[in-house]
């Protein structure tokens, strides 16, 4: 199914990258504008597809999850590089910071990636001015480690902060609405997070900014976490 769903969308943006170069011709500034805009449009289609899929997938419990050691300043690098370009364009500055001596952990990287990715993304796309922070630090007085997304953006209403991760909910802000999205991405985020044995929370204060935080155990679950709907995969090594 998920063939069948992302091809005619891969198909679409293929020949409007064709056009746009002028393959078949030279283009009118109304005509270049139009393909822009059927792109943006295609990609935003694609993007929610791709959530519909992860959604159904956890649900049907087919996440597969493969940790494997994670090194934090090459992995922050290649997760902030798209981040910085995105805060830029808005005039925003963005920085991240990681505590000295850090520990390593054990999570799937493209999982952790997706999550924070998402994390990230929507930081930037609610905040108009300030500055977006990612910090990693061990968490005082437990095993694990917390990994911390800062904005200066429109923040959430305190009757608000759990609804957001509900599937399909957006919170009921006209600033919210104006950017739209299919309200998955948070859902999913804190699936993925709880099956790797974390949890994923948000503090915020509205017109002030938010906080949202990633907590993750230094070693990962040691059995399938059948109950939350992933599956947690070994590596081949056995660890």
């Amino acid at each position: 199914m998920s063939h069948e769903l992302r091809t005619p969308i891969n198909a679409i943006l293929g020949y409007n990258s064709l056009l746009r170069d002028g393959l078949f011709g030279q283009l009118t500034e109304r005509q270049q504008d139009a393909l822009d805009r059927m792109r943006t449009a295609a990609e935003h289609l694609l993007s929610l597809i791709n959530d519909v899929l992860d959604l159904s997938r956890v649900e049907a419990g087919k996440i597969a999850l493969q940790p494997t050691d994670i090194e934090w300043v090459p992995f922050l690098e290649g997760l902030s590089e798209p981040i910085r370009s995105l805060a830029a364009r808005k005039s925003l500055a963005y920085a991240v910071s990681i505590a000295p001596e850090l520990p390593g952990i054990r999570a799937d990287p493209m999982r952790l990636r997706q999550v924070l990715l998402n994390l990230l993304t929507n930081a930037v796309k609610f905040t108009d001015r300030g500055w977006i922070e990612l910090r990693v630090a061990p968490s005082r007085g437990s095993n694990r480690i917390h990994i911390d997304v800062t904005d200066t953006g429109i923040g959430i209403e305190e009757s608000d902060l759990e609804a957001i991760f509900e599937e399909f909910t957006q919170v009921d802000q006209s600033s919210t609405r104006e950017h739209g999205g299919a309200g998955l991405g948070l859902a999913i985020s804190r699936r993925l997070i709880r099956a790797m044995g974390g949890a994923l929370t948000v503090t915020s204060v509205p017109g002030r900014g938010s906080t949202f935080r990633v907590e993750l155990p230094l070693t990962p679950p040691s059995a399938p976490d059948l109950a939350r709907g992933l599956v947690v995969e070994r590596d081949r090594s056995g660890r």
